[in-house]
């Protein structure tokens, strides 16, 4: 070692086991010292949100979503939609998330098109629906019970075909999926992080939007048509929606009536255990459901040029009536759109299994004004 004069305080530094560290230097210490501790996650509890459920959600999954949906019909449910495979056609998937307490035992009874396994301390049950061909792609729902709440996730978007688990057309394998609902951050309390996340293209002020409204007998008319009702193809006239007024089911029920070449439609919702029961001349029956971690029951029934269907949900009923001269028992579709029973069969099999929560009496702010420029069907062929 060449030492130098003035080097002498350098070596009795140095033999004192001290280290002379550059201002600089030491400013980019302390600067880095301070991020990591600004970047250390804070995972103190805190309450949900629907945000920080959808956080939680993209963290495992890692998901860019295209959009989320708040679902004020959920306590604290949110859907977000996302495309995997770049946005082409058919490219619509979606992940249904809500948090709320636990229910009966009952409403978790497992019957068919379902399976169930043991998870730590908790249960998860699968249940789904199967393709209907041109019609719905199938569904299905994941539940986990644990710590007094029900956890669930839904999922819709590619083909369902028997037992999702061994399905090879998901873009997010059952397993995966299973360790959203697993995760501890995934539940009523949370960690402070994932309510401070900042998701990107969360609607903001989606709360104003969501101010609730009584819902309108033209935003039934659009989620008719959302639906999927159809005429059928090369009809001559363009469906028309009709004035309708639900008599006889109170002053809180609120419908629509669709009118199309050789049939029409009309649903009315009302407030619950206010649909009316199949009378004489009607045949029907009741079945219960036991999708999306809830119970209810459809009555289906038919008489000579009418078909019913009774959806009893959760605070209200809903009642979708359809008139055709073709009806002579209860309408199925026939697989194709050519023929007014085709069309039909089609819309029956549709308000079936359409258990809609937007089906409310109530809606939203943000939905009234997104339908108020917009004639519903308007871009029905004719």
């Amino acid at each position: 070692m060449v030492v130098t004069e003035g080097s002498s305080v350098q070596r009795s530094d140095l033999r004192r086991g001290r280290v002379l560290v550059p201002a600089a230097l030491v400013l980019l210490l302390v600067a880095g010292a301070v991020t990591c501790h600004t970047l250390r996650s804070d995972r103190s509890p805190a309450p949900v949100t629907r945000e920080a459920l959808a956080a939680v959600a993209v963290d495992v999954l890692d998901l860019e979503p295209s959009s989320y949906v708040p679902d004020l019909d959920l306590e604290n449910g949110v859907r977000v939609n996302w495309h995997p495979y770049g946005g082409g056609p058919g490219d619509a998937h979606a992940l249904y998330l809500n948090i709320e307490p636990q229910k009966d035992a009952a409403d978790r009874r497992c019957d068919i098109r379902c399976a169930s396994w043991k998870v730590g301390d908790g249960e998860i049950q699968l249940v789904w629906e199967d393709l209907q061909p041109e019609s719905d792609p199938g569904r299905f729902q994941l539940t986990y019970v644990t710590d007094g709440e029900l956890r669930s996730l839904g999922y819709h978007g590619a083909e369902i075909k028997g037992d999702p688990r061994k399905s090879e057309d998901l873009p997010i394998p059952v397993s995966k999926l299973t360790e959203v609902v697993t995760d501890d951050r995934f539940a009523s309390t949370t960690t402070q992080e994932m309510v401070d996340t900042d998701l990107a293209k969360w609607p903001e002020g989606w709360e104003d939007d969501n101010d609730q409204v009584a819902t309108t007998s033209t935003v039934v008319a659009h989620w008719m048509e959302e639906l999927g009702l159809r005429d059928r193809e090369g009809a001559d006239t363009r469906p028309t929606v009709v004035p309708f007024s639900p008599l006889g089911y109170g002053e809180e029920a609120v419908g629509a009536a669709v009118r199309f070449d050789g049939w029409s439609v009309s649903v009315i919702i009302v407030p619950a255990d206010g649909a009316p029961t199949c009378g004489k001349g009607w045949r029907c029956r009741t079945t219960p459901h036991y999708y999306v971690d809830q119970p209810w029951q459809v009555t289906t029934g038919w008489k000579r040029g009418q078909a019913v269907v009774i959806q009893h949900l959760r605070g209200r009923d809903v009642v979708a009536k359809v008139t055709s001269l073709t009806i002579n028992r209860y309408p199925r579709w026939t697989g194709n759109f050519e023929t007014v029973r085709g069309v039909v069969g089609a819309a029956v099999e549709s308000l079936e299994r359409a258990v809609e929560p937007r089906w409310r009496l109530t809606t939203t702010k943000g939905v009234l004004d997104g339908y108020a420029d917009l004639e519903p069907f308007e871009d029905a062929e004719p």
